[in-house]
């Protein structure tokens, strides 16, 4: 503010300006009252929400002033205040041990320190929002109960696990379940080309590896000759979805279900396709999240930058996105403690809304899962 400018201006040296972060350097002995008249100015400022001293902790007597500083800032302070070392390599045990003993956060390195303060801030939002969130997410005790039962009684298999996605309100691909090639064709025939078809032999959990799936098959003599080559080598048993390749400008999203042993069902959402685990693109929360939640996290993923549009192509509806994720959650709440994973990937993303096009769900305490 103009205010904090003026103030700072008055104490600053020659040429060092009043900006945001502060160079408050002084070289005329008086830094003690520099430095502290600059951060009590900072600090009474409106607009200020957290305050960090960058300095280094090296063990020399002469730069013993800056723990001083902090400890008679840090005792002034009503709001977060943090001593940040730039060197991680160059700080003085000592000193940083005295400051910590004190109450002050000594934050360790320039990139880990900022992000730490990241996360504060990150960390006072979502209490915000959950604080403005007054629209209590109730529990379908006759769903839950539906769904515990199913998941209790056996393996999903896919088009079940579509089934369940559905019943959360999540967008799924039409999908059918057949065991011979006669009814292969006839699901197919149901659901409109193209198709795809996909071994639904129970145990095989990934069936790209093993050569189990075929997409885009437009026409009955190409799915007999899928059918056949699949049946031959893993079973009868196949699962017929609708074609849902992404189109130019589509996105590949990750949702999931994952329970921890300490914290319970978490939330993830991720980047997606083939390569989720390579991308290390993700967000993770506690459920169940509101759909405006569900937005912030992925705001946060680096691939949000493609869902707003590249080289002229369309956005992608994160509005669609974030009510899938928030769907999901809410199927954790009701279900995690029946559940290990439940996985959507992908879940292909566009400008009129979004797909949950292959499924994954494990049960508590088994390690078989179709998909």
């Amino acid at each position: 503010g103009e205010a904090t400018q003026q103030q700072l201006a008055a104490i600053l040296g020659p040429g060092l300006p009043p900006v945001n972060p502060l160079d408050a350097w002084d070289t005329s002995g008086t830094a003690y009252d520099v430095f502290t008249g600059c951060l009590r100015a900072l600090h009474d400022d409106p607009d200020t929400a957290a305050i960090a001293l960058a300095v280094d902790l090296v063990a020399d007597e002469r730069e013993d002033v800056y723990p001083a500083i902090a400890r008679q800032s840090a005792a002034e302070s009503t709001k977060p205040f943090a001593l940040l070392c730039n060197f991680r390599s160059a700080i003085d045990p000592a000193k940083a041990g005295a400051l910590r003993d004190a109450g002050i956060p000594v934050l360790e390195g320039t990139e880990t320190g900022i992000r730490a303060i990241g996360h504060l801030f990150a960390r006072r939002d979502f209490r915000l929002r959950r604080l403005a969130d007054d629209s209590p997410r109730r529990v379908d005790a006759e769903r839950a109960q539906h769904w515990r039962e199913r998941i209790r009684s056996g393996p999903l298999s896919e088009v079940a696990a579509m089934d369940l996605l559905a019943a959360y309100a999540i967008p799924t691909v039409r999908c059918l379940e057949a065991d011979s090639l006669e009814a292969t064709v006839e699901a197919a025939a149901k659901i409109g080309w193209p198709v795809a078809v996909k071994t639904a032999t129970p145990g095989i959990s990934h069936k790209t590896e093993r050569d189990g799936v075929r997409l885009d098959l437009a026409d009955e003599a190409s799915l007999r000759r899928a059918y056949l080559d699949i049946a031959a080598r893993l079973g009868p048993r196949m699962t017929v979805a609708a074609m849902a390749a992404p189109a130019p400008g589509d996105v590949e999203i990750h949702l999931g279900v994952v329970v921890d042993e300490q914290f319970g069902p978490l939330v993830v959402v991720a980047a997606g396709g083939f390569l989720v685990e390579a991308h290390g693109d993700h967000r993770v929360a506690i459920p169940p999240i509101s759909v405006d939640r569900a937005g912030s996290l992925i705001d946060g993923l680096r691939v949000s930058r493609i869902l707003d549009g590249v080289r002229g192509r369309p956005p992608v509806d994160r509005r669609a996105i974030a009510n899938a994720l928030s769907a999901i959650s809410q199927l954790a709440v009701e279900l995690g403690d029946v559940l290990e994973v439940v996985d959507i990937n992908p879940l292909i993303a566009g400008p009129a809304g979004c797909l949950a096009v292959d499924a994954l769900v494990i049960a508590a305490q088994t390690s078989q899962a179709t998909r």
